[in-house]
């Protein structure tokens, strides 16, 4: 990296930048007809099918979403942010 000042001086240096993807973990817990997906980081995502097509779900946020038990069955997984 360089940087340079008004008046025309500049420095140099040099450092390692190391990129990493976050570890995603992801509970589910059943309770009075209730289901609860807990999650670390990442954008849930539930499907009908577990081919997909994925959709991210609306008001979903970490740490935890639920929703109920009954009607359509789906899948959820996390995707990273």
């Amino acid at each position: 990296m360089t940087a340079t000042d008004g008046c025309g001086n500049t420095n140099t240096c040099n450092f390692q930048v190391i990129v990493q993807r976050p570890i995603l973990t992801m509970t589910i817990s059943h309770h009075a007809g209730t289901i609860t997906i807990y999650y670390s980081d990442g954008v849930l995502q539930e499907a009908t099918s577990p081919f997909g097509p994925w959709t991210d779900v609306l008001g979903a946020s970490p740490p935890s979403y639920t929703t109920s038990a009954t009607g359509p069955h789906k899948f959820y997984r996390v995707r990273c942010p």
